[in-house]
C-alpha cells in the first residue's frame, strides 16, 4: 500500500492515453479486444463459424500470401487488405459487414493502423507467458522518496513522464486513506490517536498489518 494513491492513478491514466497516441501499440492491451469483438466471430478459431478461410487470430494465416495480396502486411497498412476493407465505402466490401451489428470507431481504426505500421506483432496471452523477474531500476537519482523496490519502479515511470512524486500526506490523511481502502470504513478516533502517538518507523507497517488482519478487510474484499 503506497501513500501517494493519486499519483499512481495518474500514471495509469497517462499510460492508457499513451496506448492510443504516443507509446508502442500493445497487442494484448490494444488490439486483441478489437479483433475479439469485431472480427473473431467470422475470422477466429472456431472453424464452424469461419468465413473466407481466414483466421485473424493466427499470424501465419493473417499475414500469408493469398495470391498477390495479404490480409495484414507488417509495416504497410495501405497494402493490408484488412485496413482496406475496414475503410471501404462499398457496403459489400466493408468489414465488419454492416449487417453484422459490429462497428469500429475512429480510435480503434487508428490503433489497428498504428499496430500494422509498427510491424503487426502478435503476442501470446499474458497468462501463457512464464513470469520473469525484473530487477528494480537503478538509473534513477535517489531523493529519499523511495522506500522499497516498488517505489523505485514508480519513480522511474514518473521520471519518464516528467512528473514529480506527490508529497507525503499528513498522518491523519494516511490512516483515513488506508482504512477506507482496506476496510471501507473510516478509522475511529481512538485508532487515529493511537497512530499519531506511535512515532516509531514501523508505525505505518503495523497499521497496515492490523487492517489486513481485521474481519472488515475480508468483508471489503468480498464486496469488491
Amino acid at each position: 500500500m503506497r501513500r501517494c494513491i493519486p499519483t499512481t492513478i495518474g500514471i495509469l491514466i497517462t499510460a492508457a492515453a499513451g496506448s492510443c497516441w504516443g507509446n508502442p501499440v500493445d497487442f494484448n492491451r490494444d488490439i486483441l479486444p478489437i479483433l475479439s469483438k469485431a472480427c473473431y466471430h467470422c475470422h477466429g478459431p472456431d472453424a464452424r463459424q469461419r468465413k473466407a478461410n481466414l483466421r485473424l487470430d493466427a499470424p501465419h494465416d493473417a499475414q500469408a500470401d493469398r495470391g498477390g495480396y495479404a490480409v495484414i502486411v507488417p509495416g504497410q497498412f495501405s497494402a493490408s487488405r484488412l485496413y482496406q476493407r475496414i475503410l471501404a465505402t462499398d457496403p459489400s466490401l466493408r468489414m465488419p459487414p454492416p449487417d453484422s451489428g459490429r462497428t469500429l470507431d475512429n480510435q480503434q481504426i487508428t490503433l489497428l493502423r498504428r499496430w500494422i505500421e509498427q510491424g503487426a506483432k502478435y503476442a501470446p496471452w499474458w497468462s501463457l507467458v512464464a513470469p520473469a523477474r525484473r530487477p528494480p531500476p537503478t538509473d534513477i537519482e535517489p531523493n529519499g522518496w523511495t522506500r522499497n523496490p516498488i517505489d523505485a519502479y514508480v519513480l522511474f515511470r514518473l521520471r519518464q513522464e516528467k512528473m514529480q512524486p506527490s508529497t507525503v500526506a499528513e498522518r491523519t490523511t494516511l490512516i483515513r486513506r488506508v482504512s477506507l481502502d482496506l476496510t471501507g470504513l473510516p478509522p475511529t478516533l481512538r485508532e487515529v490517536n493511537n497512530f499519531l502517538e506511535d512515532d516509531s518507523p514501523q508505525a505505518y507497517d503495523r497499521l497496515i498489518d492490523r487492517l489486513l488482519a481485521s474481519a472488515r478487510y475480508g468483508e471489503q474484499m468480498a464486496v469488491a
